[in-house]
């Protein structure tokens, strides 16, 4: 943070080092450490076959300015381009699990699942290069992971009474949902984390990860099927504009289908997230432990 600081005249005067080592110093960035230390492990990240990265729009918004720049963008910048980017670009790199990072870990016999997209893309990707390979050489027994694009695993902050957000309504929507996680009241899970879930119970029961993931997905499609939402296309940079652009036009026609003011079950969707995920590892593999329960 001090190199950055001091790179040129406009990081002098407007980078608060102070105020981006609160979110992103070595003394808050503890993932590996917190991953090292846990069980059972559920990643919600935008990834390809090779890393992943869990940065969140905090992070994109920081750099420049300090905490008012920052809490402005912070609900700007998503509703622009979805807070892939923003001042603070280059500070996602803290949240990004590459294979080089992640083949020293020592993670112990544990459950992983990553929700994000291409993670689990094994065809065409050289083993040693693929980044769920690299956690199950790492030591995760069962590794879960899409090898194609995925469905977002979270994040429907209610009430939502309107298609598109506003900064003011995802602020209010923040608010409500903060204050009733501290009631213990959380959203209900959808798309991925709902099959995790659906996993862990199973795991409760003393099921094999693999029979546990069967039965997950089996139940996935009637739990889910009838929920209804607002359907936006998936949050996909490649790094290069042109692609970018061509992705964009395409993935527009399809969202103007669902785009029409309505909620829709958006089955599509659904039956693709049932088809999605891979399991990796030892399928009989168990994780219970009564004494742990």
């Amino acid at each position: 943070l001090s190199e950055i600081k001091n790179v040129n005249l406009m990081n002098r005067l407007l980078f608060f080092k102070n105020y981006v080592a609160k979110y992103l110093g070595d003394d808050v960035s503890k993932g590996k450490e917190y991953m090292e230390k846990s069980n059972f492990i559920f990643a919600n990240a935008h990834g390809n076959p090779y890393m992943f990265g869990m940065p969140g729009p905090s992070s994109v918004a920081m750099g420049i300015g300090g905490p008012l720049a920052k809490n402005v963008m912070e609900r700007i910048l998503p509703c622009l381009d979805g807070g892939f980017f923003g001042p603070g670009f280059s500070l996602t790199k803290v949240g990004e699990y590459t294979v080089r990072r992640v083949e020293n870990m020592k993670l112990g016999p544990s459950v992983m699942w990553i929700d994000s997209c291409l993670c689990g893309k094994i065809g065409g990707v050289y083993p040693k290069n693929s980044i769920s390979m690299a956690f199950v050489h790492a030591g995760v027994n069962a590794l879960i992971s899409s090898p194609m694009e995925s469905n977002i695993g979270g994040g429907y902050l209610e009430p939502k009474k309107h298609l598109y957000d506003t900064p003011w309504s995802v602020a209010k929507a923040y608010l409500n949902t903060t204050k009733n996680a501290k009631k213990g009241v959380y959203p209900d899970p959808h798309f991925g984390y709902l099959m995790y879930s659906d996993l862990c119970k199973g795991l409760e029961q003393n099921k094999t990860i693999g029979m546990a993931f069967r039965d997950a997905k089996n139940m996935y499609l009637p739990k889910d099927a009838n929920w209804t939402l607002w359907w936006a296309p998936p949050l996909i940079t490649t790094g290069n504009s042109l692609l970018d652009t061509q992705i964009w036009h395409q993935r527009y026609e399809q969202f103007k289908e669902t785009a029409d003011g309505q909620k829709d079950r958006v089955i599509k969707n659904k039956y693709f997230e049932f088809q999605e995920f891979c399991l990796y590892g030892d399928p009989a593999f168990n994780p219970y432990t009564p004494s742990e329960k």
